[in-house]
């Protein structure tokens, strides 16, 4: 799975409710075929490739049963990860909400969970729109709010952490583009968490600058 068991309950809950809620059953099960045996196989449910029987019926069966028994339980959030604790962390930094949090959450896990990922695609391109309303299905809050959370006035934005890439990306980890390497750092015990950063900023070397050859600037480096 994801090599990280603490979030398998979570990606679990999100996989079900992509393939009922948003309709991703449709693109892996047909009267006498299944195309994606493996994610049925992260679910727990099995099946036996019969060509002479209608397997549909039987598989959609499974996974609405266990839809039905996981819906209206609280998402299943991976309290004691380190990629829960990071998160939080930059949630008090950075002064984000939890659908922020939320949001950078279902951002890595698409990144590193390869059945999330998987039933993700089920569901097609994603238009802003399609962006909003699979990620208030995932996070259980208001398509409004997800708008407002994504927008150049948002706080993930306005930090640089994710934004909306509108250059023609239609696939949801290009569609949510994260700042470089954040994924990768939030999964990972941070004994400094400002190391979260560490792919995003370059040490420099001394200046050589000789102040005295500039004494007009001198007041402004008074002021500094």
């Amino acid at each position: 799975e994801s090599g990280y068991p603490e979030v398998e309950a979570l990606c679990r809950q999100w996989v079900l409710r992509i393939l009922i809620e948003l309709g991703g059953i449709r693109g892996i099960v047909n009267d006498t075929f299944v195309s994606e045996p493996q994610l049925l196989k992260f679910l727990g449910i099995e099946f036996h490739d019969d060509p002479c029987a209608s397997i549909q019926q039987d598989v959609v069966g499974a996974v609405r049963k266990q839809f039905l028994q996981m819906k209206g339980q609280p998402l299943a959030l991976p309290e004691q990860s380190h990629l829960l604790n990071n998160i939080r962390w930059l949630k008090g930094q950075l002064g984000l909400g939890e659908l922020d949090v939320g949001i950078l959450l279902l951002c890595v896990l698409e990144r590193h969970h390869i059945h999330l990922a998987r039933a993700i695609e089920m569901t097609g391109n994603f238009s802003n729109l399609r962006l909003y309303s699979v990620i208030s299905t995932l996070l259980e809050v208001p398509i409004e709010q997800v708008s407002k959370a994504l927008s150049a006035e948002g706080r993930l934005a306005r930090t640089g952490l994710v934004r909306i890439d509108e250059n023609g990306a239609f696939m949801f980890g290009a569609k949510l583009e994260m700042l470089h390497g954040l994924d990768e750092q939030l999964l990972v015990q941070q004994e400094k968490p400002f190391n979260i950063f560490s792919d995003n900023f370059v040490v420099v070397s001394e200046a050589s600058l000789d102040t005295d050859r500039f004494n007009h600037l001198q007041p402004n480096f008074d002021h500094l």
